[in-house]
């Protein structure tokens, strides 16, 4: 029997189930994800296998969970949780910089939310790695010889997979982990085909399914009459018991439970508490790189620990790295030319040094019409058809009135201003992205106050209570100076309290002061924060994309205690 034919029968249907409530899954879902999941996480280690300082370090890691089929941890919220801190910790460390292309290519291929997608492959990695390291024991493998349990790909995404009538996991594999299996047809999981099921004979004795793995019962012991029951008996495993009621189907009864229940008495421990450390690097940008305008710096690093990076030993960002291993950080446009930052993690020593060059900021307009200055702002509806200016509202005419399609504004925030029908609700984004929504006052005007955007051409698009797009234009903003002294400005923040809002999202504002850090919570648990800089303009500026739920950001003076501004949104 192959390795994920193995790992099929360890996680069998219940178990994915369990481990998909988890993470808010229902049974279907978890299901499918699991089935597509296996598949992945076997080829990654398959590849890893191939040489034996890869084979030495998955041996390290499953070394870190156990190889017992236990489920007794599962049956408790408190083991859930460690199950899952387990695999968040070690996820980054089997997919690394593959990790994100994996999670995207497994939704896609099951129609799934990647959230969900993420959290079942930290649910299921550690029992991947469990029979990793169970299969390794018996057989009395080493780095040398571990990718034995791979021999001609069966291990990983080739023949095994041809049990799974088009379930198109193999193309999963290939494509988001790197690998050079064979790209399977697209096709429906629920069309896959059940494992087999072990016989009893063979699952009491792992000797059955390898010659040369060490028979499970020494000595003259009779199992005679005996079936296996218990999670553990696909894999060897399971407790041997006499009631014929119960025959060889796994997982009924309790009777598996009680030597678990007492190692656990004696202090066994079963799953990995802590975080390993994982491996702290930025993907993005490449070293000596350019950029233009506000960019991003993505990378990897320890789940919980906080990321700091700093140019001329000023930190201008901090995050917190997320529970898959990855860290995000907004950076401000920089001033044109070469910049040096320095990244810190949270207990390491050493810093990384991330070199890129700030092309100079574009000058001109950019214009989707050619309305002069003081004449209200045109563009396109959704059909097309119609211009911006006199749309009918059912009641009233809905327009942009400032500023001007086309017109170069200096830097710093403005009022993007225009009419619609009293108590319409309209949303407003910025090359995509939502700056907030408002709501047309009963003299039929509205405004939003647009905080600091970058230095460039941005589009932005007016969007009506049900999502259809009322028309866009284009303008340029210039680049701000460098701030020489501390702002005096009234604290300001951009999108009220209490608002539903689209993700990604961008809220600023001004303030006094040289920055204001901005810390973001999802309930009672903190879930990163970041350094703004204040421009020459005392204006700050935060894009954010959290997920979907509840969550607040509260934004201080740097270094004080006392918070400026607060807002709680719902973000879809």
């Amino acid at each position: 029997m192959d390795m994920l034919q193995l790992l099929r029968n360890r996680l069998d249907g219940p178990l994915l189930e369990k481990l998909g409530g988890a993470v808010g899954l229902n049974a279907a879902e978890a299901q499918k994800i699991g089935q597509a999941v296996l598949p992945a996480q076997v080829e990654a280690l398959r590849q890893q296998a191939e040489t034996p300082a890869g084979a030495q370090r998955l041996l390290d890691l499953a070394s870190q969970v156990p190889t017992e089929d236990s489920q007794a941890p599962l049956n408790t919220p408190e083991g859930l949780e460690q199950v899952r801190q387990s695999g968040t910790a070690l996820l980054p460390q089997v997919l690394g910089d593959r990790l994100d292309s994996a999670v995207g290519q497994i939704a896609a291929q099951t129609g799934s939310e990647r959230s969900g997608v993420l959290g079942m492959m930290q649910m299921v990695l550690p029992f991947v790695l469990g029979g990793l390291g169970q299969q390794a024991a018996s057989q009395g493998l080493n780095a040398g010889t571990l990718g034995g349990l791979f021999a001609g790909g069966q291990g990983g995404i080739g023949a095994a997979e041809a049990a799974v009538a088009g379930a198109g996991v193999a193309g999963v594999a290939a494509a988001g982990l790197g690998g050079a299996a064979a790209v399977g047809q697209p096709g429906s999981l629920s069309k896959a085909t059940p494992a087999p099921v072990v016989p009893v004979s063979a699952a009491a004795n792992p000797a059955a399914l390898n010659p040369a793995a060490p028979k499970l019962v020494a000595g003259p012991v009779s199992t005679e009459g005996k079936a296996t029951v218990g999670p553990g008996a696909g894999l060897g495993g399971g407790v041997l018991h006499s009631n014929a009621a119960l025959g060889g189907t796994r997982g009924l009864g309790l009777l598996w439970l009680l030597p678990i229940l007492l190692l656990l008495l004696l202090g066994g421990c079963f799953l990995v508490t802590g975080k390993p450390a994982a491996h702290f690097g930025v993907t993005a940008p490449a070293n000596a790189s350019a950029v233009a305008g506000a960019f991003m710096v993505k990378g990897t690093g320890t789940a919980g620990k906080e990321v700091t990076i700093s140019e001329n030993g000023q930190p201008v960002g901090k995050t917190t790295v997320a529970e898959d291993g990855s860290f995000n950080i907004d950076m401000a446009a920089p001033a044109a030319g070469a910049h040096t930052y320095a990244l810190t993690e949270e207990g390491a020593g050493e810093a990384l040094s991330l070199a890129v060059t700030a092309a100079a900021a574009a000058t001109g307009t950019a214009a989707t019409g050619t309305a002069d200055a003081g004449t209200a702002a045109t563009g396109t509806t959704a059909a097309g058809t119609a211009s911006m200016p006199g749309m009918d509202m059912s009641g009233g005419t809905f327009a942009v009135t400032s500023p001007a399609a086309g017109t170069s504004l200096a830097a710093g925030a403005f009022d993007l201003k225009g009419t619609g029908k009293a108590g319409e609700v309209l949303e407003i984004f910025e090359d995509g992205v939502s700056l907030g929504k408002v709501t047309v006052g009963t003299d039929g005007a509205w405004s939003l106050n647009v905080p600091s955007p970058a230095a460039g051409a941005h589009t932005y698009t007016v969007k009506g209570p049900d999502g259809t797009e009322l028309g866009s234009f284009q303008t340029t903003i210039a680049a701000a100076a460098a701030s020489t002294a501390a702002c005096t400005k009234t604290f300001s923040l951009s999108i009220p309290d209490g608002q539903t809002v689209a993700q990604p999202f961008r809220f600023g504002g001004v303030g006094s002061g040289k920055s204001y850090t901005v810390t973001v919570m999802r309930g009672e648990r903190k879930i990163g924060s970041k350094v703004l800089p204040l421009d020459g303009t005392c204006g700050y500026s935060y894009t954010s994309k959290p997920g979907k739920g509840t969550i607040s950001y509260s934004v201080a003076p740097t270094g004080s205690v006392d918070t400026a501004g607060k807002i709680t949104l719902t973000v879809q």
